[in-house]
């Protein structure tokens, strides 16, 4: 059985954290960069 990257997990977790904060959502190019502000 594999496990997947811990980055893959953080990407999933970041992305679900999005998704809960603001429905209406940033573009993906603007998470990413909130992403790496956040030390992710």
């Amino acid at each position: 059985m594999n496990l997947p990257d811990i980055d893959q997990i953080k990407t999933y977790l970041l992305d679900l954290q999005d998704k809960n904060l603001c429905r209406t959502g940033p573009s993906r190019r603007q998470r990413q960069i909130h992403r790496r502000k956040l030390g992710a």
